[in-house]
């Protein structure tokens, strides 16, 4: 619920409208990887999202998780 609750803070959403589904890396696969968790981010394009700030966004999400002990790989893709 905190790793949630910082996603929320970080990129304005109401917690009612993200969804955090974890999945451990090594869930998935048997090849070795340099992350604990892979992070696919799904966001709503706006004005104040400019790229920036998605990439600023991008790297908060990567210290939200590492505050919890994880390395994580981001991707981010925004849609109409």
């Amino acid at each position: 619920a905190a790793l949630r609750e910082r996603l929320c803070d970080i990129w304005g959403g109401a917690p009612d409208g993200t969804k955090l589904m974890r999945f451990e890396v090594q869930e998935w696969t048997d090849e070795p990887f340099h992350e604990d968790v892979y992070v696919d981010i799904r966001a709503q394009r706006r004005p104040e999202r400019a790229r920036g700030v998605v990439l600023q966004g991008m790297q908060a999400v990567q210290e939200a998780f590492a505050a919890h002990g994880l390395v994580a790989n981001v991707r981010l893709e925004t849609y109409a």
